[in-house]
């Protein structure tokens, strides 16, 4: 499970508060209780919990009013809602969407998928913290494809600028600092590769990728890439596809500009996915990140924590890191000419002391230095 730090439950039924209180401390969690949606306001804007399990009938003020006064607030408005009830779907569905409650649960509980649910809705707002919201700049000219693009950025919750030209290149560069900027190689109000060249001149360390129909190998394509073009998206492939591409770019983006040397490297590892440790295989690591084999995969963006020891060590390191790509055949964006067939990469969110110097230690041993 995603790590928990305070859950808010709320339902009037003193018995349900305990069994389930005592349920989720279970799993490590710090537990507040309420008895109705007025109290459950006050304590959440007291505790800011992580999520909110709550009851939707209940005396006084109900389970949808209450999470409709949270969502409204600027500070609570993120923190995921589980409404819990013993009506039927149809009764209460529209009253959950009502309130933009983030999950439905029906009574009598069904534990496992209460755990699943609060394990998709911990995972995912952890990721969006951790992704945060990213400017991407994106130039072409074709409505219909500037349009679709659109639509999937915003859907992966980042904000979006449109150019066509040079100048609205530059300003949109100027005044918003993209983070990411997708260009259309078959552009027809600018040369392509003039605008790449006035971006490699004005802001050096931006990262571009092409969105486009072109072959690799393709002239246009090949200088392209010339210019500091560091991926390519196909126009062809599903809309999906072209969101999870880009995310694996944007999320590639921290680790990509550190030039850490990388060493072969063959042990086994574990980390962490919910509540069970997967193994593993590492190929290559460096001072910034690891690049594991496996067959059943985190997801791209996750903050996962990885158990493994070097060689000429007994005791286990544990360290956090952030998965900043993945790779299998028949996945999206599948590489071939991945150090791994079937597996990921990481960067280390914050490598401790003992991983530095025992990889020091490891690559004097191995005669690297």
């Amino acid at each position: 499970m995603a790590e928990i730090k305070k859950i808010l439950l709320v339902d009037d039924v003193p018995l349900f508060l305990e069994l389930e209180k005592g349920f989720l401390e279970g799993f490590g969690a710090s537990v507040y209780t309420a008895t109705d949606g007025a109290e459950a306001v006050r304590i959440a804007k007291r505790e800011k919990p992580d999520l909110i399990i709550m009851d939707l009938i209940m005396p006084g003020m109900d389970g949808d009013e209450a999470c409709q006064t949270i969502k409204t607030d600027p500070v609570l408005a993120s923190t995921p809602v589980i409404l819990v009830t013993a009506q039927t779907a149809d009764q209460a569905t529209e009253r959950a969407r009502g309130c933009k409650a983030d999950a439905l649960a029906f009574k009598p509980l069904k534990r496992q998928e209460l755990l699943d649910q609060i394990d998709k809705l911990l995972s995912a707002r952890h990721h969006e913290v951790l992704a945060g919201k990213k400017q991407v700049l994106v130039i072409g000219d074709s409505m219909f494809f500037l349009q679709l693009i659109q639509d999937v950025l915003h859907e992966k919750g980042h904000v979006v600028h449109i150019a066509s030209d040079q100048a609205q290149v530059d300003q949109a560069i100027a005044t918003h600092h993209p983070d990411l900027v997708l260009i259309d190689l078959l552009l027809t109000k600018s040369d392509p590769i003039t605008v790449l060249e006035g971006i490699r001149d004005r802001a050096p360390g931006l990262r571009a990728a092409a969105l486009t129909s072109l072959a690799p190998g393709d002239p246009l394509a090949v200088k392209a890439k010339e210019m500091g073009l560091v991926d390519y998206i196909s126009k062809n492939i599903p809309a999906s596809d072209i969101g999870y591409r880009i995310d694996e770019i944007l999320f590639a983006n921290a680790a990509n500009t550190r030039r850490a040397p990388r060493y072969s490297f063959r042990a086994p590892i574990q980390y962490k996915k919910g509540r069970f440790w997967i193994l593993g295989e590492i190929a290559n690591i460096s001072e910034s990140g690891m690049c594991v084999k496996a067959l059943e995969l985190p997801e791209n963006g996750a903050q996962i924590l990885l158990r493994f020891q070097f060689p000429y060590d007994k005791e286990n390191l544990e360290e956090e890191a952030q998965v900043v790509w993945i790779n299998a055949p028949g996945r999206p964006a599948y590489d071939a000419g991945r150090p791994v067939d079937s597996g990921f990469g990481v960067h280390f969110s914050s490598p401790s002391g003992t991983f530095k110097e025992r990889l020091g230690d490891y690559v004097k041993r191995q005669g690297r230095t």
